[in-house]
C-alpha cells in the first residue's frame, strides 16, 4: 500500500515539475523614445547552403511567424522597404547564449553560461543600428511542443513591448 502511495506521490511530482511556467523578462534603453516604430522588418536571416540557396528551418519559420502574428495584434505593421525598425532574435540549444550575436555584447550579464532552450527577441532602431529593447524567454526550445512553446513564448515575450515609458520618460 505504501508504495502505491509512493508511486503516486512520485508521478505526482514529476508531472508537476515538467509543466514548469515560462521565465520571460525584458530590459529596454530607458531614453528611448519608440512612439515612431509602426513598421517593422525581419533582420534574421536564414543560413545558406553551399550552392547559395537558403537553407529551410523549422524553428526560423516558426519564430518568424509568432512574431508576425504578435506584431499584427499590436497594430504593427511589417514593411521590408519602410521599415521603422528591425527584429532579430537569438537562440541557444545547449551552448552559452551570449556567444551567438555580435548584438548581445554589454547585454550579456542578463544570461547565465547554463542558460539554454533560450529565445532572445531584439528590437532594433534602424537609424543607429543598435539594439533599443531586448526580451527573452527560457527553457523554450527545449519542449517536445516546440510550435506550442514557440508561439507562447513570442507572445509572453512581445507582450512586455513596447515599455511602459514609450516616450523615453524614465519614471
Amino acid at each position: 500500500m505504501k508504495l502505491k502511495y509512493f508511486l503516486l506521490f512520485l508521478t505526482l511530482s514529476i508531472l508537476l515539475l515538467s509543466c514548469s511556467s515560462l521565465k520571460v523578462d525584458s530590459v529596454h534603453n530607458r531614453s528611448f523614445d519608440f512612439t515612431n516604430f509602426s513598421t517593422y522588418k525581419i533582420l534574421k536571416e536564414l543560413p545558406t547552403l553551399p550552392d547559395g540557396s537558403q537553407m529551410p528551418s523549422l524553428t526560423y519559420n516558426l519564430i518568424a511567424s509568432a512574431i508576425d502574428f504578435e506584431m499584427s495584434k499590436r497594430g504593427v505593421g511589417k514593411n521590408d522597404l519602410f521599415a521603422n525598425f528591425g527584429i532579430i532574435w537569438y537562440t541557444s540549444l545547449d551552448e552559452k547564449v551570449y556567444t551567438t550575436g555580435e548584438s548581445l555584447s554589454g547585454w550579456q550579464s542578463y544570461f547565465n553560461e547554463s542558460d539554454s532552450g533560450m529565445l532572445i527577441i531584439d528590437i532594433i532602431d534602424l537609424e543607429n543600428n543598435g539594439v533599443v529593447w531586448r526580451g527573452w524567454a527560457k527553457d523554450v526550445l527545449s519542449s517536445q511542443n516546440l510550435e506550442e512553446r514557440i508561439n507562447a513564448s513570442v507572445s509572453e515575450i512581445l507582450s512586455k513591448y513596447p515599455p511602459d515609458n514609450i516616450l523615453g520618460l524614465d519614471r
